[in-house]
């Protein structure tokens, strides 16, 4: 009766030292990276700054909900990105530790969608501007 209880309690010693590494294993944060820092390693954003712009306006959702710019990027995350005319669907396959080569950029992401959209100019103009320029 005395060792089912050591076995157990090493069993159990076990399960909680895996959990704790599992959980440390993937708290690291080489695993993932910011956003807007993300959207111009991978050259999908040509400067970082715009990148933070465009995720404020609310014209990013990471997983199909909407990102701020702060956001981590993950391996396996869906990116939806409205940049300008453009639309974008993009699953992260690598985040990188840092910068990489132009060559090397193409390999961190898989372009699932791409369109272009209509804009309208005048929609950002406000009914008193817009009255003008008619």
């Amino acid at each position: 009766m005395g060792r089912s209880k050591e076995k157990n309690l090493k069993l159990l010693n076990m399960y909680i030292n895996k959990n704790n590494f599992i959980k440390n294993y993937f708290n690291r944060k080489d695993f993932f990276m910011r956003l807007d820092k993300f959207l111009k390693t991978a050259r999908i954003i040509k400067r970082r700054p715009i990148a933070k712009k465009v995720a404020d306006n609310k014209k990013i959702k990471i997983n199909g909900k909407i990102a701020k710019s702060a956001t981590n990027v993950n391996m396996g995350d869906i990116l939806e990105v409205e940049y300008f005319n453009r639309y974008m669907k993009i699953e992260v396959l690598e985040v990188p530790k840092g910068n990489v080569k132009k060559e090397k950029a193409s390999e961190l992401i898989k372009v699932i969608e791409t369109k272009k959209i209509e804009t309208n100019e005048l929609a950002f103009l406000e009914e008193d501007e817009l009255d003008e320029e008619l």
